[in-house]
């Protein structure tokens, strides 16, 4: 009986958290901005993860004085990233949601009262994409990629603004813009060129 008392004793004092210890919040699966990262894309963006985790909390609402509990997290393009969300600064939705691993929608934002949402709408898609290795393109293809568009709730989801493609490890592969207004078609303005993952 002692001898498990002392293992448990053990058990809990190894799996505590220390006071004043920050939290860290790991990259996802679909989203891996890992510190050290980078993605190259066709439109000459680069996109970067500052090298180190870094401290960050935010007020919780609007006119509110909670704030959330420090956690260590990426910086990615000067965005705190928490999984799935970024840190947007913005009152009421301080955490924009990218995407999620399955089909769901939510609301990123509000402008002048008008929802605005994103939703998952495929987890199956697949992007052929000519990827830069060693100053050779290889073509390549990312399957299971998840697509999440971005649109005024009231126009619809298929009338949607901007359309992303993410692959599992990569992370975006393809972007597109659409004007709801028109006919003229959705236009890719950026694909993934190459990239390092700091694992």
């Amino acid at each position: 009986m002692r001898y498990l008392t002392i293992v448990v004793f053990i058990f809990l004092f190894a799996s505590c958290k220390k006071e004043g210890e920050v939290e860290f919040v790991y990259p996802e699966a679909y989203l891996p901005v890992y510190p050290g990262s980078f993605w190259d894309y066709t439109n000459g963006e680069r996109s970067v993860v500052n090298p180190n985790y870094q401290v960050h909390w935010y007020e919780k609402s609007v006119n509110s004085t909670e704030v959330s509990t420090k956690k260590l997290v990426p910086l990615w393009d000067d965005k705190y990233v928490y999984g799935y969300s970024i840190y947007q600064n913005y009152p009421n939705y301080p955490m924009k949601k990218l995407l999620a691993e399955d089909k769901s929608s939510w609301i990123v934002h509000q402008i002048n009262g008008e929802n605005i949402k994103r939703e998952v709408v495929s987890i199956t898609d697949s992007v052929d994409i000519s990827l830069l290795v060693n100053s050779i393109y290889i073509d390549t293809t990312f399957r299971n990629v998840i697509t999440v568009v971005e649109y005024v709730d009231s126009l619809g989801v298929n009338r949607w603004n901007s359309k992303e493609y993410y692959a599992k490890g990569v992370g975006l592969v393809q972007a597109a813009a659409n004007d709801p207004f028109s006919s003229t078609g959705a236009v890719v303005y950026k694909k993934l060129l190459r990239y390092h993952i700091n694992k």
